[in-house]
């Protein structure tokens, strides 16, 4: 059976991925790009999950049981219906508050936007697109990320509520995100008891890895039952030790690349931070022992690497990048082609996954 490939959509990110390596600080490249990643991202219509997706927005209900914060989307989502709003329209507002929020952050915190968008562009964004309620959620985390980079005098205990609020909210729109609330605790940590609590908490986690469903269900309470169930029982009957083992080195490799740019004395106070946050990362890796869908827990820190390996670029005086910003950048590239085939090529994913991005789109022909 052929396979229709939309070449258009295909060769314009291309073009924006590659514009971004040339022209890293190009303020003009950034707003295009930008567009086009509103553009591919608020106006989808269709793809892998859709259907699942719409369900949830049409049966959503509210439970008088709960109290607002754990009724917030379905809220959210019962005013919207009463507006009469359909998915599309629902999902597009979301996906722009959303896309608006992240854009704004690269903005504010890289020296080279544009770099940091060629990477996501590639990785996540396609995934973005796909998983609504975690993509709502992500924006809200990597808007309470850089409240960590600022933790000064008087405002701490501001700084800390701010934080731990933003994660609640991102948690009552899809509950992966609560683990960010351990965070600030883990940050109250020296580095060297950081690292100490990682190893040891990576270790516990593979031994008692048959208790983490039982944990979670325990902190959580049954309002994800069913998501647990997935999770835990049915993806994870997919998982193996390769797998685990591929899914650690990805992680793994993440925290070498920030290490190896704070080792080139571009150590300052937000990578340090971002350099716990990457220890931190180390705790997951138990969870992807069951599936790589916990991956999207630690997409929020992996935009804040982008934005450290893009900025660690230094320019010699005849222009040319030095060797070690080649090194992390050509290292970070990898990370994201690596990653977007294993999550979005691999078995089939081009036709799946990837094409319908493209061809089930309000603006690029649906």
């Amino acid at each position: 059976m052929a396979v229709n490939i939309p070449w258009l959509g295909i060769i314009i990110t291309f073009l924006l991925f590659i514009q971004g390596f040339l022209m890293p600080r190009s303020k003009v490249l950034f707003s295009v790009q930008s567009l086009w990643v509103i553009v591919l991202t608020c106006f989808n219509t269709g793809g892998a999950d859709w259907l699942g997706n719409e369900e949830y927005y049409w049966i959503a209900s509210v439970n008088s049981n709960k109290g607002f914060l754990s009724n917030l989307y379905p809220t959210l989502v019962n005013y919207c219906r009463n507006l009469g709003m359909n998915f599309v329209l629902f999902n597009g507002l979301m996906s722009l508050f959303a896309t608006l929020i992240i854009l704004s952050v690269i903005y504010k915190y890289s020296k080279n936007s544009s770099l940091v968008l060629s990477f996501w562009l590639i990785f996540p964004l396609i995934d973005n697109i796909i998983q609504k309620r975690a993509y709502y959620s992500l924006s809200l985390v990597i808007l309470a990320i850089p409240i960590l980079f600022n933790r000064k005098g008087k405002n701490k205990l501001i700084q800390f509520f701010l934080f731990e609020l933003l994660i609640l909210l991102a948690y009552e729109i899809h509950s992966m995100y609560c683990l960010y609330l351990t965070i600030p605790f883990y940050l109250l940590l020296n580095y060297k008891w950081q690292k100490y609590i990682s190893i040891i908490g990576f270790t516990i986690g593979f031994v008692f890895k048959n208790e983490i469903q039982s944990a979670v269900n325990a902190i959580v309470g049954t309002s994800i039952e069913s998501k647990s169930d997935l999770y835990f029982n049915q993806l994870a009957s997919t998982s193996s030790i390769s797998h685990t083992i591929f899914w650690a080195a990805w992680q793994i490799f993440q925290l070498l690349i920030v290490l190896y740019i704070n080792k080139k004395n571009l150590n300052n106070s937000k990578n340090s931070i971002l350099l716990s946050l990457n220890w931190w990362g180390l705790l997951l890796i138990p969870l992807y022992s069951f599936n790589p869908v916990f991956t999207r827990i630690f997409r929020a820190i992996i935009l804040f690497n982008y934005i450290a390996v893009a900025d660690s670029i230094k320019i010699q005086k005849r222009r040319f990048i030095n060797r070690s910003s080649i090194l992390s950048i050509s290292a970070e590239l990898a990370f994201v082609a690596i990653t977007f085939y294993m999550m979005d090529v691999n078995s089939n994913g081009l036709v799946q996954v990837v094409y319908p991005i493209f061809q089930n789109n309000l603006l690029l022909g649906d």
